[in-house]
């Protein structure tokens, strides 16, 4: 796990810059086809369970039995897919929690002196999280700039990209982050080890854009 965990991590390092490229690129000579083998090539398909994949969220989603915020729709695997291989980077998932809406945000991530650059770009982002309320992993597909899901009740908390097995960052607004914090001191092992990392990963991804407060990170 930690070797796979060095693996994604490096590569979103090298994908959130806007020197980054889309893993499928057309070219035009033998050099820009080695220069398209470096980390993200190699790396942006990174989940540390193989049962992760797009492919396997889809019909995970569709049969089974487990609580599921999936939308009753046909997924376009094709069209997902595109999304995260013909756009350059990753989204940045914002979520808010107001009683039983918990509201969702994507952008374009990036380091550097264009931040959140208005590229237009929207990924199908396959959503898995977790809850104060239920260990059970949950599900949605996120396919627009914004949208809202209802849970059953209220939640002390939520953790988003369970296992750390989607590659994206997310950012808890308004109280979630003092939420995950008194979690991780008072129960930490009420999430998984790879749980803990990505938030604290997550966490100091955001301190370098500017989203979070470094105390806010230390806190964890």
């Amino acid at each position: 796990e930690d070797y796979f965990f060095g693996k994604c991590f490096n590569a979103m390092e090298v994908d959130a810059l806007n020197s980054s490229h889309p893993v499928s690129t057309p070219v035009e000579n033998p050099a820009q086809i080695r220069e398209m083998f470096d980390d993200v090539s190699y790396e942006k398909i990174c989940p540390t369970d193989g049962t992760q994949t797009m492919d396997g969220f889809c019909s995970r989603s569709q049969h089974s039995s487990s609580t599921s915020h999936w939308r009753q729709e046909v997924v376009d695997v094709k069209t997902m897919m595109n999304t995260w291989t013909l756009q350059k980077g990753f989204p940045l998932i914002t979520i808010t929690v107001s009683g039983r809406n918990v509201h969702m945000k994507q952008e374009h991530y990036m380091k550097g002196s264009e931040r959140f650059p208005e590229t237009g770009y929207l990924w199908h982002v396959p959503l898995t999280f977790i809850t104060s309320k239920s260990d059970s992993v949950q599900r949605f597909l996120l396919k627009t700039k914004t949208d809202v899901l209802i849970l059953p009740e209220a939640v002390q908390w939520i953790k988003f990209n369970v296992g750390m097995n989607g590659y994206y960052i997310v950012h808890y607004a308004d109280d979630g982050w003092a939420s995950l914090s008194g979690l991780l001191k008072e129960a930490h092992t009420t999430i998984s080890s790879n749980d803990r990392a990505s938030l604290i990963n997550n966490a100091f991804q955001l301190v370098s854009i500017e989203k979070l407060s470094i105390e806010k990170a230390l806190d964890l």
